[in-house]
């Protein structure tokens, strides 16, 4: 029997590790996009997580609230759902230098000095060396 995948619980505890920190609902949309998108891609369904269902049922509770007569009801809405200005191109960053983190590691764990790991994944991305070392320091703990 094949072992399954369960690399997306790191994934996951990642986006909620982000959510508990910065508090915001934009971690709540990537788990939920994340779930679905590993169901299309996999055929194995993921539950949502009960962080992700706590906020729905918050956020379901408030939007049955408003009253449809509101003049700016987009407004109220945006304002429910609590998504700010720029945290989904800062959160697709912090993505970023997450996955580029364990790529990083991946290569020391292979046997690779940290330089030629942090230089060889900078060549792959296409990024400096320095940004990508700034990233690995940031993570390194």
């Amino acid at each position: 029997m094949a072992n399954k995948d369960n690399s997306y619980h790191l994934i996951l505890t990642s986006f909620e590790d982000e959510y508990d920190e910065t508090h915001d609902p934009v971690w709540v949309w990537h788990a939920i996009e994340f779930c679905s998108s590993w169901h299309r891609k996999t055929g194995e369904q993921i539950h949502y997580p009960q962080w992700v269902l706590d906020y729905l049922s918050v956020i379901a509770e408030m939007m049955l609230k408003l009253d449809d007569t509101m003049e700016d009801l987009s407004a109220k809405i945006a304002e429910i759902i609590g998504i700010r200005k720029n945290s989904i191109s800062s959160s697709i960053q912090s993505i970023r230098d997450k996955v580029l983190f364990f790529e990083i590691q991946a290569l020391i764990n292979q046997g690779k000095k940290s330089d030629e790991a942090i230089d060889s994944i900078a060549r792959a991305f296409s990024l400096s060396t320095d940004s990508v070392a700034n990233v690995y320091q940031r993570f390194k703990r």
